[in-house]
């Protein structure tokens, strides 16, 4: 990763940046892959409001700071500095046991040589509570900046949540694993609460009331994290201490679930029993040894992004700042082990693209429940029913080789070919697409072809809905949210017919 560099000028505050390029270079754009056959597709590129925000953003500069908070924390300071939620746009939590031992084994290795191990960068939001001017910041386009997703006194991490959420998950195993025996080990014990959550008596009281119940997409005020929404559920039935509440959250998940154990869906508690697996047989002492060492040995760089500076230029949209950092760091700054990190993949780009198309925070929420949403369940449904493997991100990947082959009917439809056409090749295609690279994944590039595919295809489409009607802005605004939530619905039927449901 590039330095975060310091700049002033005009006696203003100095104020440090991400930078968007390294040695001259920009981060490459996914757009870049797809070249305009014509004016006509040139103009639908470029009338793609969401498109347009990234193309035309900082060319030097991907987000700014002017905290004087910015830089390396030990976890324990860094636990304890905010509170934090992880957006809807973001990715879902993904890490899977390569990355989960690539930590345990990190950790462990600073109990024996007490040097510094760096887990990479946290990249939120400079959370300034209840004195977040919200609603004086405009966006030129009408499109969503995802600011207005962000629950007040919050900060929006849009960098670094899958270290971030190991860490508390690793913290809630271990303090499932230590024995309520003796002073030092409770001592221990409330630490840990305290860390993971903001009020532990909130969390007692919580805990104690007989009609509290953890529910799909429940936001727990007093969680020092709420993940992304189709996360809370298995996340906190993690990480809330052994109860009534948290076994019920168990039975339902196992109920609802052929195997939990091989479920991508529950990864935040595969993550945690996975630790418990690893350590159940560590000693009490080497438990303590391993929580001093993750707390102090261990540290994120901390780089709180200004959203109330007013600038128009891509640098406080959140949207915009999530896409050129995940460009960036796929491009230039990946880390050198795969045990550290998970690739982007073409699916989270477009669901990013689709959301970042609306124009209200509750008109994107209601079509990621309406239509993404139960279309990463019908595709886990069937992973799990073909006992799918949990050692690479499979609902992300399988939602993109089935925008990949939806993207191939409705250029087929443009040709004015059957969808039966070609029938044979592309289930042939389909079949080597389990043992060749998919087109949603290339080495070094985030989102690959397809992410810049959908993109030319999905500007068309709205260029030629635009094409079609003469509005004023709230009327354009109306069209494009209807336009994505067709697409939304063209997809999830797709997905039924292609499987025969």
């Amino acid at each position: 990763m590039s330095a975060a560099t310091t700049t002033a000028g005009n006696g203003a505050r100095p104020s440090k940046t991400l930078r968007g390029r390294r040695n001259g270079r920009p981060p490459w754009d996914p757009s870049a892959a797809y070249r305009p056959k014509n004016a006509l597709e040139k103009q639908a590129m470029q009338s793609h409001a969401f498109r347009q925000k990234v193309q035309t953003a900082n060319g030097a500069t991907i987000c700014n700071t002017t905290s004087d908070k910015v830089g390396r924390l030990p976890l324990k300071d860094l636990l304890t500095s905010d509170k934090f939620c992880v957006p809807i746009f973001q990715r879902r939590y993904c890490w899977t046991p390569l990355q989960w031992q690539t930590l345990l084994d990190d950790i462990q290795a600073t109990l024996e040589s007490q040097h510094q191990h760096s887990l990479g960068r946290l990249t939120c939001t400079n959370n300034i509570g209840k004195t977040n001017p919200k609603s004086n910041i405009t966006n030129t386009n009408n499109t969503l900046t995802g600011v207005q997703m962000i629950p007040e006194g919050r900060s929006c991490i849009l960098d670094g949540q899958q270290r971030f959420t190991t860490v508390t998950i690793l913290l809630a195993a271990i303090r499932d694993l230590l024995p309520e025996n003796d002073n030092d080990n409770l001592k221990l014990i409330h630490s840990i609460n305290s860390l993971i959550f903001t009020d532990v008596i909130q969390l007692r009281a919580w805990c104690h009331k007989p009609d509290s119940q953890l529910q799909e997409g429940m936001e727990l005020d007093f969680s020092r994290l709420v993940p992304t929404y189709c996360d809370r559920y298995s996340y906190y039935t993690a990480v809330l201490p052994k109860s009534d509440k948290t076994q019920a959250a168990l039975v339902e998940l196992e109920s609802a679930s052929s195997s939990i154990t091989n479920n991508s869906w529950h990864r935040p508690l595969q993550a945690k029993n996975y630790f418990l697996s690893q350590l159940q047989s560590a000693s009490t002492q080497r438990l303590q040894s391993i929580v001093h060492a993750l707390l102090n040995n261990c540290n994120m760089l901390y780089f709180p992004v200004d959203i109330h500076q007013g600038h128009q230029d891509g640098t406080e949209d959140l949207m915009v700042i999530y896409e050129r950092l995940a460009i960036r760091d796929a491009t230039y700054c990946a880390p050198n082990r795969v045990g550290e990190f998970q690739t982007m993949d073409g699916a989270d780009m477009i669901r990013n693209l689709l959301l970042g198309s609306m124009d209200t925070p509750a008109n994107a929420l209601d079509f990621y429940k309406t239509y993404w949403l139960p279309l990463e369940q019908q595709k886990q449904q069937r992973q799990d029913d073909d006992d799918a493997s949990n050692d690479t991100n499979e609902t992300s990947s399988s939602i993109g080789n089935l925008i990949q082959s939806f993207l191939e009917q409705q250029s087929r439809r443009k040709d004015g070919k059957n969808d039966d056409d070609d029938a044979k090749k592309t289930d042939g295609a389909a079949e080597d697409e389990e043992e060749t690279p998919s087109s949603n994944v290339k080495k070094g590039i985030i989102g690959g072809q397809i992410y810049a595919d959908f993109q030319a295809w999905f500007a068309a489409r709205l260029h030629e809905s635009k094409s079609s009607t003469n509005q004023d802005q709230d009327g354009r605004d109306a069209n494009q949210n209807h336009l994505v939530r067709t697409v939304g619905e063209e997809l999830l039927q797709f997905s039924q017919e292609s499987h025969g449901a």
